[in-house]
């Protein structure tokens, strides 16, 4: 049996103080084993260009689970969860300075900043492809 999981990354922009362009790469998990002794990690990436060069701040939103603890990738009814963080460590969970979580920012011309993604290792979730769409709001 294979597991499939991906979080998709759109985007929405603040107030215009630059005119900036965001580009997301979505995370993409691949098959997940729910006996597996590995967690699945992954990463996307959020891409900022602006001119001129604009301090700005990026949030990530919680998906469908409404939560950053965790986040929930879905098959139908059924649930997955993940979560999204500012560091290869997989310490920060990228969220919007709430409930603990941190954001991201910057002040260059172009930037591109990883997003990564992990699912932790034995949850019993039956098979499917699961997925969420995350909002990246980009404030500058």
């Amino acid at each position: 049996m294979r597991w499939l999981a991906a979080a998709a990354l759109a985007f929405s922009a603040g107030p215009a103080l630059a005119a900036c362009t965001v580009t997301t790469l979505p995370v993409t998990f691949g098959s997940y084993n729910p006996i597996g002794e590995q967690d699945l990690d992954s990463a996307g990436r959020v891409d900022i260009a602006c001119v001129p060069a604009a301090p700005y701040t990026i949030t990530l939103g919680t998906g469908l689970s409404n939560s950053y603890t965790p986040r929930s990738l879905a098959s139908g009814a059924s649930r997955l969860p993940y979560n999204l963080y500012t560091d290869a460590s997989y310490n920060l969970v990228w969220g919007d300075k709430s409930a603990g979580t941190a954001v991201v920012g910057g002040s260059a011309a172009t930037a591109s900043h990883t997003v990564y993604g992990r699912v932790p290792r034995k949850q019993n979730v039956g098979a499917g492809v699961y997925a969420d769409t995350v909002v990246v709001t980009v404030s500058f």
